[in-house]
């Protein structure tokens, strides 16, 4: 007969109320009825060999990059220059009050509103001049500005904001790397009081009654009598926006905004 053998062995209240399965009253998302686990030595030991090889790496490329392509880089350096490009944002949007687009940025292109009554009140984009250089430092040389209507008048908000562009080049022009600094931000579409449709057929009407009568030019406005808003302004003859060269020289002068530039006696609108 074989005696059993005791150890003396400490029991914990744990160990009482631990069983080989979870009752199915546990929650066992909540970890209930089991018992927490220390991390062992080995997982420890495994993290410590991770960040060692993980430094290793790090410093084999340090020293890859500064010894032995060292020099390379540094030929590179004094060869290479960085330049900063002026980024445009595409030119805002004008609308009527119908939104409507009356000028728009398309394919780096200016586009107007096709129908008739229209260049007096938008204008049109030129280069530079040597006096609009001067009245503002901003204006860049080779960047088209409004020269004329809305296009003009509002030329600081349409233009938005423009951002700038880091480019390395080499001693041949060549570009190395490039990112952006800061970037361009496009300006809120306008909306104006024009109406459009009462604007195209005001000129259209006014077209062919100065045209029947022989009139050298004409002008006419309507507004809102509520509000005082411009409902429609309209100046005849007007000018071909994609065609300013055929209009310089002649006599009608279709440059000129009749409804705001010119000089009428007093009661000859009456």
């Amino acid at each position: 007969m074989f005696k059993k053998k005791i150890t003396n062995h400490e029991i914990y209240p744990d160990e009482i109320f631990l069983d080989s399965q979870n009752i199915p009253q546990f929650d066992t998302q909540q970890f209930e009825g089991r018992l927490e686990k220390p991390i062992t030595k080995k997982t420890f030991k495994s993290f410590y060999a991770f960040l060692g090889l993980l430094a290793v790496f790090f410093f084999v490329k340090i020293f890859f990059i500064q010894v032995i392509q060292g020099r390379a880089f540094a030929e590179r350096a004094e060869k290479n220059s960085l330049e900063q490009e002026i980024i445009l944002p595409p030119r805002a949007v004008i609308k009527d009050r119908n939104g409507i687009k009356l000028a728009w940025t398309e394919n780096d292109s200016r586009n107007y509103i096709n129908l008739p009554g229209f260049s007096h009140i938008l204008g049109y984009l030129g280069l530079p001049s040597e006096t609009d250089l001067k009245k503002e430092e901003k204006i860049l040389m080779n960047v088209m500005i409004g020269k004329d209507g809305l296009e003009k008048k509002y030329e600081t908000v349409l233009r938005g904001t423009r951002g700038v562009k880091l480019v390395e080049v080499d001693s041949q022009n060549n570009i190395i790397s490039e990112s952006v600094r800061d970037p361009a931000i496009s300006a809120d579409d306008l909306i104006f009081a024009i109406d459009s449709r009462i604007q195209a057929q005001f000129f259209k009407i006014m077209d062919s009654t100065a045209k029947e009568r022989s009139f050298q030019g004409g002008a006419g406005i309507i507004l809102d009598v509520n509000n005082g808003e411009i409902l429609s302004l309209v100046s005849w003859p007007e000018y071909d926006q994609k065609n300013l060269q055929n209009f310089i020289d002649d006599k009608s002068k279709p440059f000129l905004n009749r409804a705001i530039a010119g000089l009428y006696a007093p009661g000859s609108i009456i």
